[in-house]
């Protein structure tokens, strides 16, 4: 494992994950995280709770991370996907906030997928297409659409 000490916070991040493309991990509430390189993806749930840590010229609260962090040690379980379509594998972590379908259509193909009930985002991140609703969008509160 490789240590990176932080010389904000005093924090050592003594883990480091490498995924493969199309590969995910999610993360419980309250544990520690940075971003080193490469290219992804980060839901999370509605929330006003960051804490930083550190690398940041943003206020830093060391006192509220310590009282917060879980101190759970292991590594994350890598997620790999679950195929619900020919061109379309779906990652759900183990809470209902949201899940992320990753979709790669071949040029000159279609994707039919269910309807969510939720909020849905698109991101394209090579190639060109386009995406339409099965159904009328409508209003639902707080001005989401549906």
């Amino acid at each position: 494992c490789d240590c990176v000490l932080s010389p904000y916070s005093g924090l050592c991040m003594s883990l480091q994950v490498r995924l493969n493309a199309g590969e995910a991990i999610y993360l419980a509430a309250n544990e520690p995280h940075a971003y080193v390189s490469g290219e992804l993806v980060e839901c999370m749930a509605a929330s006003d709770n960051v804490i930083r840590a550190g690398l940041t010229p943003k206020f830093r609260d060391t006192k509220v991370l310590c009282e917060s962090l879980t101190y759970n040690t292991g590594v994350p379980e890598v997620l790999k996907g679950d195929r619900i379509h020919d061109h379309v594998k779906v990652y759900r972590p183990p809470f209902e906030e949201f899940e992320i379908q990753r979709m790669e259509v071949p040029a000159g193909e279609s994707v039919t997928v269910p309807t969510n009930p939720g909020p849905l985002l698109l991101l394209v991140d090579r190639g060109a297409g386009t995406a339409a609703a099965a159904a009328a969008a409508s209003m639902m509160g707080d001005g989401l659409q549906q």
